[in-house]
């Protein structure tokens, strides 16, 4: 076990993060999580919100606000990673609610992955791409690879649910996907216990016997360390306290997706190191504290990749000589002639 003092010293950040602009499904502002990441003593801040990457530019100006540092206790810009869970599929051109799409944390590593991972979700929403969800191809996310850093996802991802429905493709993927990135690929393992089920005819949650999630990550876990892969630690949080859930339950209550009733049974929040630490005993006591370690470690690594990123939004005009300006020379040509006659 690990004690309050080693788990204060471990540094992190949490690369799964949804604020409002997860729109019916995430609660929060860009400056709401920021804040309640620093309180709990995050290294940094990363969002990665469902399908676009509306709030990055708001994350990016927050953390060299000079105003913003001072009201949070900040001496220097705070490090950040912006990033966006994409809607992904193996084939656009198929639409049907059984494959209609799969999770995929995308993050960018610098300007190039930036701009790429901005094109991305552009091409989402393209109406042949488009169904229920912005979606990409596989293929498209590898055409425009260079400058990202790439993750497994979620439970809905394409590594997880390959292990969760039993297709035995998960190896397959994982190994595409590391020879894409290289080491610009993660696993992500989550803590969440989702053994609740929500059953259409009861319209309520009913207890299943196993947590999908162990399932996934036991397997994650050794596929890890079988092909050299590195794991993160991830909180998947949808919202900056534990008591904006029921906020969260309105909003999906009044979404397609919670028409029958359905919510997510637990909160989503952003935790501190060690309450992480105590939900990992709770929930996945099969990971012990040499991965839980690494796991936040390589948070940090993914961070320290980001950190050179600069964006320009400064107006991008052309640069006029005044002198050499039609106006100017006509004005100054009509002065000549004055003062010949």
């Amino acid at each position: 076990m690990l004690n309050k003092g080693e788990l204060d010293k471990l540094e992190y950040i949490n690369l799964h993060l949804h604020t409002h602009f997860s729109l019916l499904d995430g609660v929060g502002t860009v400056k709401d999580h920021m804040v309640e990441c620093l309180k709990k003593g995050h290294k940094g801040v990363c969002i990665t919100d469902h399908g676009v990457m509306s709030g990055c530019i708001q994350l990016y100006k927050l953390s060299r606000d000079k105003d913003f540092l001072s009201k949070t206790g900040q001496f220097q810009k705070i490090p950040i990673v912006m990033g966006s869970e994409l809607y992904i599929t193996s084939d656009v051109s198929v639409r049907d609610m059984e494959n209609k799409y799969n999770h995929i944390t995308v993050l960018a590593k610098n300007n190039t992955g930036y701009k790429n991972l901005s094109e991305l979700t552009s091409i989402g929403s393209k109406d042949d791409h488009f169904y229920t969800r912005p979606r990409i191809g596989l293929s498209e996310l590898f055409e425009k690879k260079e400058g990202l850093i790439v993750t497994s996802g979620c439970f809905i991802g394409m590594i997880p649910q390959a292990i969760h429905r039993g297709t035995g493709k998960e190896e397959e993927l994982l190994l595409e996907f590391k020879r894409q990135f290289g080491e610009d690929f993660y696993l992500e393992i989550h803590l969440s216990n989702i053994n609740k089920k929500w059953d259409k005819t009861l319209k309520k949650h009913v207890a299943q016997e196993t947590n999908p999630q162990e399932k996934v990550n036991i397997r994650l876990l050794e596929l890890a360390e079988k092909h050299n892969v590195k794991i993160i630690i991830c909180q998947d949080a949808h919202m900056p306290k534990k008591e904006h859930h029921f906020i969260q339950s309105i909003m999906i209550w009044n979404s397609p997706s919670g028409k029958d009733g359905w919510h997510f049974p637990d909160a989503y929040f952003t935790m501190s190191v060690d309450q992480m630490y105590e939900k990992c005993k709770e929930n996945a006591p099969y990971i012990c504290d040499e991965q839980f370690i690494k796991g936040c470690q390589n948070t940090v690594e993914i961070l320290n990749k980001c950190k050179d990123i600069s964006l320009d939004f400064e107006p991008i005009l052309p640069k006029i000589n005044h002198e050499d300006n039609l106006v100017n020379k006509t004005e100054s040509l009509e002065k000549k002639l004055n003062l010949l006659a």
